[in-house]
């Protein structure tokens, strides 16, 4: 099998510092961790990152020695590659050993591996990534399988695309409710929409923007009574237990998306934006700044999808937008459904010392240094951004313009998430009691006539 890298997708991240002993580096590392590891690094569940935070730190300029550091700090921590089952896999009988059993992964693995060897990365990737029994499973376990397959797509890594299919293949499948019989997003929620209802038909004043939807969302009183405890774990597969779905269902049905290359466009650059400020505006006003583990994932997959989208179809294409959204909706609602702070992205002021002309030189050198693995991910999801829509007034309704969000998004983070911790909140940080202790360390800006929040 091939296993090169190369910039392929045209949504690729550019960004110079890349060079030819770096890219080799990596196509070393990527098949070291091809060939030794699994696809979690614990029995329950926990995914292996090894390849992202390798491309994500080489495509913004990482040196070799830098990258190695990378990879020999996640290696210790792997798991080795089960060994193969002997299972005698096919397309026509492999969705028989998809599910929640890790231990298919290596035969999942070379099954996809021989498929692309003799069919092509992107018809591979698109034939089975919508298969009715894998569509539900490439956006399950936070996006993870999705994520591995836009490195995948953007790097040009027929590797990693045997790897997130395989990925795909041994997650569960609680967001099966989501589709139909076909693979296909249903647009039959309740209440409200019927069966027969396709999105594309709904009414003028059914369509909502993303933003509109979050709002509706946050306000509706059935959604209220699917919500965990904040107390208990695995918030998300309690909001489905609690029938969370079919509401979920109602209002992504209600994005207006079309078919075309234009809507496309335009519905990513929406979904992309919502999905920064969901993570960087959920910080209460005058309160010790803190970020949700699970809506910062919604940002560093919306990069990776943006990278796949250019490979598929455009009914697939509106079919993973959809599903995207309709994934983050459900986190947003697993998390308590935070209330969106507009102020705290919009007046942030950073520490960080830096004595460059663009302060975005010193976030890209820090980001390289930085250890944890997440840093480097949604950094880069950022600076994509603020590269295409930097330059264009960001609204927020009924707030008006944002200033500078995309860098104050990332001051935020580098300033929060510091090296040898792990301070993403994975409790409670739509709820009053995930807020109580920090009363008295007043950090996230707050507007004059905007108090503060128990």
């Amino acid at each position: 099998m091939d296993t090169s890298i190369h910039l392929s997708s045209p949504y690729g991240l550019r960004f110079p510092g890349p060079t030819v002993k770096s890219r080799e580096k990596v196509e070393a590392l990527l098949k070291q961790d091809y060939d030794d590891h699994h696809v979690f690094y614990t029995t329950g569940g926990f995914h292996n990152h090894v390849s992202h935070h390798i491309l994500a730190a080489f495509s913004i300029g990482a040196s070799p020695e830098r990258l190695q550091a990378i990879y020999d700090d996640h290696a210790r921590y792997q798991r080795a590659k089960l060994p193969s089952k002997g299972l005698n896999l096919t397309s026509k009988n492999f969705h028989e050993f998809v599910g929640d059993d890790e231990t298919n992964y290596t035969d999942l693995l070379e099954f996809f591996t021989q498929e692309i060897k003799k069919n092509g990365r992107a018809k591979v990737v698109e034939e089975y990534a919508f298969h009715p029994d894998m569509v539900y499973r490439v956006i399950a376990g936070a996006y993870h399988p999705l994520i591995v397959i836009g490195y995948a797509m953007e790097f040009g890594s027929d590797l990693l695309a045997a790897e997130g299919l395989a990925q795909a293949g041994v997650h569960h499948g609680r967001l099966a409710p989501m589709y139909d019989k076909k693979g296909n997003f249903k647009y039959d929620g309740d209440p409200g929409i019927t069966s027969a209802l396709n999105a594309l038909h709904l009414s003028s004043s059914q369509k909502k923007s993303v933003l509109q939807i979050f709002q509706e969302v946050q306000a509706d009183k059935e959604i209220e009574k699917t919500l965990p405890q904040p107390s208990q774990s695995e918030k998300i597969y309690k909001v489905i237990e609690n029938g969370v779905l079919p509401h979920i269902i109602k209002y992504a049905s209600m994005w207006e998306l079309q078919e075309s290359e234009q809507d496309v466009k335009e519905r990513l650059k929406e979904l992309y934006q919502a999905c920064i400020m969901a993570y960087a505006m959920s910080p209460r006003p005058g309160r010790k700044i803190k970020f949700d583990f699970f809506l910062m994932h919604a940002v560093t997959s919306i990069l990776m999808l943006q990278a796949w989208l250019p490979s598929m179809s455009l009914f697939h294409q509106t079919q993973l937008l959809r599903s995207h959204l309709a994934m983050t909706l459900a986190w947003y609602c697993s998390r308590g459904r935070p209330a969106l702070h507009p102020v705290v992205l919009d007046r942030y002021q950073t520490k960080l010392k830096t004595n460059t002309a663009n302060p975005w030189a010193h976030v890209i050198d820090a980001t390289i240094q930085h250890e944890e693995v997440h840093v480097c991910k949604i950094i880069r999801s950022i600076v994509q951004a603020d590269a295409l829509w930097g330059s264009e007034p960001l609204q927020f309704p009924g707030y008006g313009v944002i200033h500078e969000p995309y860098l104050h998004a990332a001051e935020m983070t580098l300033e929060t998430i510091r090296n040898g911790e792990d301070p993403w909140d994975k409790v409670a940080i739509g709820w009053d009691e995930g807020w109580r202790e920090d009363k008295d360390q007043a950090h996230a800006p707050t507007a004059p006539s905007e108090g503060v929040k128990a």
